[in-house]
């Protein structure tokens, strides 16, 4: 499974994690109602807390998980993979947000089942779990359904 994650997902592109632990810190919209997070750094990186939930999900699922394959799972350098993927630190994460974090962090177009298969659920589990979320959505990539985000 990991040497699949890594030819679809390439070069980390989450290098460190933001400031505020439960959130992406997305940088405040001028056009937003609110004035945004003010815990957020504004750096669109996902906080420490939202990936060591949905890492924590996964380990759940899958047998001989550690920081090795965290890394290569979520596409993350080894250094941020180690400071997540401990048994018992996080909460597991509820699938909508796991599946969420986890497909923002391999990035571009992740197939539908292979994260069924991340996450050891049926498609049809990942499937109403994106439709549950506000921010993700079906995309069709060249015949395949791939999991696509909106405003995040």
């Amino acid at each position: 499974m990991s040497v699949l994650l890594v030819s679809v997902a390439g070069e980390p592109w989450v290098t460190r994690f933001g400031d505020d632990g439960w959130s992406f810190n997305l940088p405040s919209d001028a056009n937003d109602e609110d004035d945004g997070d003010p815990d957020s750094d504004g750096s669109g990186l996902p906080g420490r807390d939202i990936v060591g939930g949905a890492v924590a999900r996964w380990m759940q699922a899958t047998t001989g998980a550690d920081a090795a394959l965290a890394s290569a799972v979520f596409n993350l350098p080894l250094h941020l993979a180690e400071e997540v993927a401990v048994p018992g630190a996080y909460d597991a994460a509820h699938l909508t947000d796991a599946v969420m974090v986890w497909s923002s962090c391999v990035g571009g177009a992740v197939p539908v089942d292979l994260a069924a298969a991340v996450f050891a659920v049926p498609v049809a589990d990942i499937l109403s779990a994106i439709d549950e979320h506000a921010w993700m959505f079906v995309d069709r990539v060249g015949g395949v359904s791939c999991i696509g985000h909106e405003g995040e």
